[in-house]
């Protein structure tokens, strides 16, 4: 599973219980399930606090913080070519 999930306009606060239910659920987050990445496109490093805490939730998946669209998609795709050859 690739996501990408832009930050660049978020303004509050973090739903954990949220997070923690989705974690509960979600069969992507584990590790026999596949490679999962998710690429974040943040405005600045405040959110890298933020990231290092989902990977510690979501220890199954590939998290990565970018301050661009165009280096996140790049690196979600290079993921899918290596995966083909």
């Amino acid at each position: 599973m690739r996501t990408l999930v832009d930050l660049t306009d978020f303004i509050g606060t973090v739903d954990w219980p949220a997070i923690l239910a989705v974690r509960t659920l979600a069969p992507w987050g584990k590790r026999d399930t596949g490679t999962s990445l998710t690429a974040y496109v943040v405005r600045n490093d405040m959110f890298g606090a933020l990231i290092k805490i989902i990977r510690t939730l979501f220890l199954g998946s590939t998290h990565r913080m970018f301050d661009n669209f165009q280096g996140a998609i790049a690196w979600l795709e290079s993921y899918e070519r290596t995966e083909r050859s």
